[in-house]
C-alpha cells in the first residue's frame, strides 16, 4: 500500500456555535472579565499571547518526542517483567521519573489516539517551551484577571490529550484543588481555571473541544446520590453503557444533543473550540464539556496527532476588600451586564436570562472589589422562597437565582436560614450560595451556628465549613470552629472542607493585615499534617471503577490514585529500586497543603505577608512532607509552597529550595515556573511601618 499524502485538513463550514479559528477577543481587560463571568470561558489567540510563532511547533514535536519516550519505557517495563528481571532503575531515571534522552525525529510515534487523557508527573518537563506559554505577557495578564495576582498551578494535574476514536461524555472536572471526585459544593467565586493549550490548529474534522457555555453555575445532586457520586455528568449511562466507543456514531451525537438539551438551563447549548495554532482557552474549572472524536481520515492521525495540554490553575489572593457605595455614584462599568453585548460574539447566544445575571452580577462584584448591585425583583419574597424549593435539575437555575435574591432582604435571609439545613440537597446548596451571597457578617452568623452544632447532620457541617471559607470575616472563632471540627470531626468529608476553608479564611486574614489569626491558621494546618494520613483511594479501597465508587468516610473520597497506576509507576522509582511513591490519596491533606500554597505566596507589603512567627513552623512541616509523603500530590503542594516560602526568606532560602526541588524523584515543573517569577519579583518586599 502506498503512502498516503501529507494531510493538509480543511475548514470546510461552521456548525452552529462552532468558534471559528479567527475569532479573538480584543476588547478591555473589565469587558473580557465580564464575558469570561457570563459564558464561562475565554478564548486567547496567538495574537494575544505575543510569543515566537515557532514555538507552537516545536512544542507539538516536543509532546510527541515525550509520549514516544514515555512509551518506550513502558515497553521496557513490560520486557523486563516478562523476563523476570529485577526491578531496577536505570541510572538516567534515577531522581526524575522520566527519561530525557534527546529522540530522534525518526522514533516512531506509538501515541495512544484513544482520545483519553495522558497523565505522567512529570510529562511537562519534558516539553521545556511550554514555559514561554506560561511567561507570556498576554497570557499572564488573562489570568491575572480572573485569579489576581500570583496564582499557582495544581501540581502533576498537567495533562496531555491527543484526539483519536474516543467521545467523551459532557462532564465537570474534579473539584479543587485536585480531589478529584469528591462531593462539594462548586465555586461561584472566580477560584480556578481550567487552561487548554492548542499547539496545532484544531478543525472542526480535528476534534475540537466542545464545551457549554454558561453552565458553570448549574449542578446536580451528588452527596449521597450513589449512582452519579464520582462525577458530574449531563448523562451517566452514557459511561455505563460505553457508548464513547460505540460504532453507532449517529446515536453517540444524537445522546450529546438530547443530554445539553434536556437541562432546559438557559442560554445553555453547545460550542466547540475550532481554534488556530497556539491558542489558549481560559475555562471556568465548572464549565461542562467533552472531548470529541476525530472525523478525518485515521491514516493521518500518527503523523499529524491532535493534541490538547491542560493545566489547572488556581487563586491564591483575595480581592481588595469592598468598595462601599461606588454603585450609588453611577459607576455603571462595575455592573457586569452593562459590559455585555446582547448576544455573545463567540458563541452567536443571546443573553436573556435573568436567572443567570443575578449570579452573574454577584460574582463580578466579587471579582472587581464592589458593591453588588441592588437585586431588583418583581417578584414577592413568598414568590421567591416558593422558587427556592422547586423539584427537578431543570429547575437549578431557579434555585440558585432565588437564593441570591433572597440574600437581598431582611425577610429573604431568614428564609435562607431555614434552608441552610434542608433535607434535600438541592435545597441546600441554592441557600448555601444566598448565604455566601449576603455577605461576611450573614454567613457568619448562620454558618457558624450550623458549623458548632455535634448534631447537625454531616452534609450540612460541610455546607456550614465551606460557607465560612468562602465569606466569613477572618476572626478568631471562625478558625478556633474550623480547626476543631478539622481535628475531631469523623467525616473526612468535613474535615477536608475544613483545611480548604482555613486556608481561605487565611487568605483574607492576610488581605486585612491580621496576622495573628494567619498564626493561628498556619497552626491548625500544621497539626492536621501532623495527625491526617494518606489512605488508599475510594476506587481502590471499594474495588470499584471510578464511575461506581460510594461517599464513604471509611476510604479517602479521591478519584485518583496518586502515584501512577501499573506500568507507569515503575519509572518513579527510589535509587534502591522502591517506589517513590503509593496509590494512596487524602483529600484532608491536599486541601491543608493546598492552604499553604496560598499563605506561603508573597504579597507585596509585609504587612500581608506571612509572618515570621509562622513561617519556620510551616516550612518545617513542608519539609517533612518532601522527603517522606508518599502521596505524589501533597509534595507537589509542598514543594510549590516552599518555592514560595523561600522567596519570603531570603537568597539563602532560595538556594535551598531550588536544590531541594532539584532532588526530588519528580519535578513539580509549572509551579516552579511560577515560583521562579515569584523570586524575582519579591526578594526585596518593603517594611511598611507599623507593620507587624
Amino acid at each position: 500500500m502506498s503512502k498516503p499524502e501529507p494531510y493538509e485538513p480543511t475548514h470546510t463550514h461552521t456548525v452552529t456555535h462552532t468558534l471559528e479559528p479567527d475569532a479573538g477577543i480584543n476588547i478591555d481587560a473589565r469587558a473580557r472579565l465580564a464575558e469570561y463571568v457570563s459564558r464561562g470561558f475565554i478564548l486567547l489567540t496567538p495574537e494575544d499571547l505575543n510569543v515566537d510563532a515557532n514555538i507552537h511547533s516545536r512544542i507539538h514535536q516536543q509532546t510527541t518526542q515525550a509520549l514516544s519516550s514515555l512509551e518506550r519505557q513502558r515497553a521496557e517495563t513490560r520486557d523486563r517483567k516478562q523476563s523476570g528481571l529485577a526491578r531496577r532503575a536505570p541510572p538516567e531515571q534515577v531522581g526524575r521519573g522520566l527519561a530525557t534522552p534527546a529522540l530522534a525525529s525518526s522514533v516512531e510515534n506509538k501515541v495512544d489516539a484513544s482520545n483519553k487523557l495522558i497523565f505522567y508527573p512529570n510529562l511537562a518537563a519534558e516539553v521545556p517551551e511550554l514555559s514561554s506559554i506560561f511567561a507570556s505577557t498576554g497570557f499572564r495578564t488573562a489570568v491575572k484577571s480572573i485569579l489576581g495576582p500570583d496564582w499557582a498551578v495544581v501540581p502533576f494535574g498537567s495533562s496531555v490529550i491527543p484526539a483519536g476514536a474516543h467521545d467523551q461524555h459532557w462532564h465537570k472536572d474534579d473539584l479543587l484543588p485536585w480531589n478529584a471526585r469528591k462531593p462539594g459544593l462548586r465555586h461561584h467565586h472566580l477560584e480556578a481555571i481550567d487552561m487548554f493549550y492548542y499547539p496545532q490548529t484544531v478543525f472542526e474534522t480535528t476534534a475540537p473541544t466542545a464545551l457549554v457555555p454558561h453552565s458553570q453555575y448549574w449542578t446536580f445532586d451528588h452527596d449521597e446520590n450513589n449512582d452519579n457520586i464520582c462525577i458530574e455528568m449531563l448523562d451517566y449511562n452514557f459511561v455505563r453503557e460505553r457508548m464513547g466507543e460505540s460504532p453507532d456514531l449517529e446515536e453517540r451525537d444524537r445522546r450529546f444533543d438530547k443530554a445539553v438539551a434536556d437541562t432546559a438551563w438557559p442560554l445553555v447549548r453547545q460550542s466547540k473550540l475550532c481554534v488556530r495554532q497556539g491558542s489558549v482557552v481560559l475555562m471556568n474549572h465548572n464549565c461542562f464539556h467533552r472531548g470529541q472524536r476525530r472525523q478525518d481520515d485515521p491514516s493521518c492521525w500518527a503523523e499529524n496527532p491532535r493534541y490538547m495540554w491542560r493545566f489547572w490553575l488556581y487563586r491564591t489572593t483575595e480581592p481588595p476588600a469592598v468598595q462601599t457605595g461606588e454603585l450609588k455614584t453611577g459607576t455603571s462599568d462595575k455592573i457586569c451586564r452593562q459590559l455585555l453585548p446582547t448576544v455573545d460574539p463567540l458563541t452567536n447566544i443571546p443573553l436573556h436570562s435573568p436567572d443567570a445575571a443575578v449570579v452573574w452580577e454577584s460574582v463580578f462584584a466579587w471579582a472587581t472589589s464592589s458593591d453588588s448591585p441592588s437585586m431588583t425583583t418583581q417578584q414577592s419574597t413568598l414568590k421567591l422562597k416558593e422558587q427556592l424549593y422547586l423539584c427537578g435539575d431543570q429547575t437549578e437555575p431557579q434555585r440558585i437565582a432565588a437564593a441570591y435574591q433572597l440574600a437581598a432582604t431582611t425577610d429573604g435571609i431568614a428564609a435562607l436560614r431555614h434552608a441552610f439545613t434542608d433535607d434535600r440537597e438541592s435545597v441546600r446548596r441554592a441557600a448555601t450560595h444566598g448565604i455566601v451571597a449576603a455577605g461576611p457578617d450573614v454567613t457568619r452568623e448562620v454558618a457558624l451556628d450550623v458549623a458548632q452544632s455535634s448534631s447537625s447532620h454531616k452534609w450540612a457541617r460541610k455546607n456550614a465549613a465551606w460557607a465560612l471559607g468562602e465569606s466569613a470575616p477572618a476572626d478568631p472563632e471562625i478558625v478556633q470552629t474550623l480547626g476543631k471540627m478539622l481535628e475531631l470531626d469523623q467525616s473526612v468529608h468535613v474535615r477536608a472542607t475544613c483545611a480548604a476553608s482555613l486556608g481561605l479564611v487565611g487568605r483574607r486574614a492576610l488581605r486585612d493585615g491580621r496576622l495573628a489569626v494567619v498564626d493561628d491558621v498556619v497552626s491548625k494546618l500544621v497539626e492536621c499534617l501532623k495527625s491526617e494520613r494518606n489512605r488508599p483511594c475510594q476506587a481502590i479501597a471499594q474495588n470499584r471503577g471510578i464511575y461506581d465508587i460510594r461517599p464513604t468516610d471509611e476510604s479517602d473520597m479521591c478519584e485518583g490514585s496518586g502515584a501512577p497506576p501499573g506500568e507507569i509507576a515503575e519509572a518513579v522509582l527510589r535509587p534502591d529500586g522502591k517506589p517513590r511513591f503509593s496509590q494512596v490519596r487524602s483529600a484532608v491533606r491536599e486541601n491543608a497543603l493546598w492552604s499553604a500554597v496560598i499563605l506561603a505566596t508573597p504579597r507585596k507589603t509585609k504587612s500581608q505577608c506571612l509572618p515570621a512567627s509562622s513561617i519556620e513552623a510551616l516550612h518545617q512541616m513542608l519539609f517533612h512532607v518532601i522527603r517522606t509523603d508518599d502521596n505524589v500530590i501533597s509534595c507537589g503542594f509542598a514543594l510549590d509552597a516552599i518555592c514560595r516560602l523561600a522567596a519570603l526568606q531570603g537568597d539563602e532560602a532560595i538556594i535551598q529550595s531550588q536544590r531541594l526541588t532539584a532532588s526530588e524523584p519528580v519535578v513539580c515543573i509549572a509551579s516552579i515556573w511560577q515560583a521562579r517569577r515569584l523570586t524575582d519579583e519579591y526578594q526585596d518586599i518593603p517594611t511598611e511601618k507599623g507593620a507587624n
